[in-house]
C-alpha cells in the first residue's frame, strides 16, 4: 500500500497536501464529554463551573443534573458509564461519589438536564441505570469535581452496589475515559 501511494504521488496523481486532507479526514473522532449548561471561566484545569440550579438544595439549587454530551465513542464500545466524584472531599482516600450511571448504549449522545437528582424532570437513557442518582456539588462552590464518560468493551454483568465496584470491574473493560471537571473559577486546581 505504502508502495502505492509512493508510486502515485511521483507521478502526480495525488499530492502530499490531498493525502494529509484524506488522513485527517478518516481519523476517529476524539473521544470527548462536555455540557451546554457549564458556565465558562479562566480558572485552570476546568475552564468552567456547574451553574446555580445543579448544585445540591442545600446550596441553593435545584440538585438537577446539566445537560451532558459527548462524541467519538470508540469502535468496540459495548456500553458506556457515567460517573461525577469530588476530588477535594475524599474520604479514605477515596473522592465522593456524586453520581453513577451504567449500562448506557453506546450510540446515545447524551443525558438531558434534569433526568436525576431531586424530582426529575426528564428521564435517563433507554436500558440505563443509577448506581447512586445525581447529588450535584454540595461544597458552596469550593470544590474540583472530575465527571467520567467510560467506553466499556463488554456489558455490565449486573448494576453493582457502589461506584468503587464498578470501578474494580471496569478496569480489565475499559477502551477509552472521556473526562472533564468543574470548579469555581478561583479554587480550581489540578487533581
Amino acid at each position: 500500500m505504502v508502495q502505492q501511494i509512493l508510486a502515485w504521488l511521483a507521478a502526480g496523481v495525488v499530492t502530499v497536501a490531498q493525502l494529509q486532507a484524506w488522513w485527517a479526514a478518516h481519523q476517529p473522532a476524539a473521544f470527548e464529554l462536555s455540557s451546554p449548561d457549564m458556565i465558562a471561566h479562566a480558572g485552570q484545569p476546568c475552564l468552567q463551573q456547574l451553574p446555580p440550579e445543579a448544585m445540591c438544595l442545600r446550596d441553593g439549587g435545584d440538585n438537577l443534573n446539566p445537560e451532558l454530551v459527548w462524541a467519538g465513542v470508540p469502535v468496540g464500545t459495548v456500553q458506556l458509564a457515567l460517573l461525577m466524584d469530588d476530588m477535594d472531599y475524599a474520604p479514605q482516600g477515596n473522592p465522593y461519589d456524586h453520581w453513577t450511571v451504567v449500562g448506557l448504549d453506546p450510540t446515545t449522545t447524551g443525558i438531558e438536564r434534569g433526568a436525576s437528582g431531586t424530582q426529575p424532570t426528564a428521564s435517563l437513557p433507554v436500558g440505563s441505570a443509577e448506581v447512586a442518582p445525581y447529588l450535584g456539588s454540595c461544597s458552596a462552590g469550593l470544590n474540583t469535581y472530575r465527571w467520567r464518560l467510560i467506553a466499556l468493551d463488554a456489558a455490565v454483568p449486573q448494576v453493582p452496589q457502589t461506584q468503587t465496584q464498578f470501578e474494580t470491574w471496569a478496569l480489565g473493560h475499559t477502551l477509552a475515559t472521556a473526562e472533564m471537571c468543574h470548579c469555581p473559577e478561583a479554587g480550581c486546581h489540578p487533581y
